[in-house]
């Protein structure tokens, strides 16, 4: 590692900076087959390796791997391949390491030191060992509901553009374990509202007759409901308070709802991350609490992915009002902070 070190030094000495796109190419050339069959002298593609950790080392990317355990006594072309790789995704590596620790990136990169690996089977394993981390990550069963979809959205923002099957696995993965949860959670409040006796005549429906009333209406980008999930109609025997969060004082009527002011207090009454959690378009600006009568039929079911404002995985709980309403029980707006 400190001969390696040497060499990249004196290759700064005497080389240009290419910048990260001269990176980029770099590794794209490397990867690319006819390069791997022409099969270039070692010479010659430890060369190109080496300008290529020297960008990353330019981009200050060797405190995250330096140390790292899977990459100790590694090939020294082949342990730079790694940290070569390791630049396209500089930040969902950077992303893991600040959130995560090192210890996250160590695992992310387990496996990694047989000597013997191939360049192109160097590159899946660091990907797919990255991003299961991530998904760990973003699943962590400790997590509420909102920090889980949180980091979903700073992990795929992170990972590159043209890594198209690495975003696809986190949020095909993501998202299986956010419906599970949210799925699970919805069932647990039907339950609970049901046993003190506040509901009655719960029906079960797929997303497809949840989304119904939003297929083509002007304005709704995706239907609020994520395809493939269930949801739940349900009639209030009582009077039943809930909470809505809207963007400006005098719009507060409006379908959906939170459960209860509890649940609105535990995303920190922090403006984006309840946009974030409700996959809203805009930020809201005030929370008023809503008097729903009884007699009023409603749907619960999991809140679904927008793409089209980049929040790609589904979310928590979401409540929706089947029948309308009198203004007056939406009530006492107050700004969100």
């Amino acid at each position: 590692m400190a001969e390696l070190n040497t060499e990249l030094n004196e290759l700064k000495e005497v080389q240009k900076p290419r910048g990260t796109q001269g990176a980029r190419e770099v590794h794209a050339e490397m990867l690319d087959p006819p390069y791997l069959f022409a099969r270039k002298t070692p010479g010659a593609f430890r060369k190109d390796l080496s300008t290529a950790y020297a960008q990353a080392i330019k981009n200050g990317l060797e405190n995250a791997l330096d140390n790292v355990d899977a990459l100790k006594g590694m090939d020294s072309g082949l342990s730079t391949q790694i940290r070569a790789y390791a630049h396209r995704h500089k930040d969902a590596f950077a992303a893991l390491e600040k959130e995560g620790g090192s210890d996250a990136i160590k695992r992310a990169l387990a496996g990694l030191a047989d000597k013997g690996m191939s360049i192109d089977k160097a590159e899946k394993s660091i990907r797919d060992g990255l991003h299961d981390e991530i998904v760990r990550f973003v699943t962590d069963p400790k997590l509420r509901m909102d920090q889980k979809v949180t980091r979903f959205d700073k992990f795929y923002a992170s990972m590159p553009k043209d890594a198209a099957w690495s975003r696809r696995k986190l949020q095909l993965e993501a998202d299986a374990h956010i419906i599970e949860a949210s799925t699970a959670r919805a069932q647990s409040v039907l339950d609970s509202l049901l046993g003190k006796g506040k509901i009655k005549d719960i029906q079960h429906i797929d997303a497809t007759a949840a989304n119904k009333n939003y297929v083509g209406k002007r304005g709704v980008y995706v239907p609020p409901y994520p395809e493939g999930t269930n949801a739940w109609t349900f009639v209030t025997t009582r009077e039943t308070k809930f909470v809505r969060v809207h963007v400006r004082e005098t719009n507060a009527p409006g379908n959906f709802l939170l459960l209860s002011e509890t649940e609105f207090k535990s995303l920190g009454g922090d403006a984006e991350a309840i946009r974030r959690y409700l996959r809203l378009r805009d930020k809201p600006g005030y929370v008023s609490e809503v008097r729903v009568p009884a007699g009023t039929k409603m749907a619960v079911g999991v809140i679904g992915p927008q793409p089209k404002m980049d929040l790609r995985s589904s979310s928590g709980v979401q409540f929706e009002l089947l029948d309308r309403i009198h203004p007056t029980c939406f009530y006492n707006p107050r700004p969100i902070k």
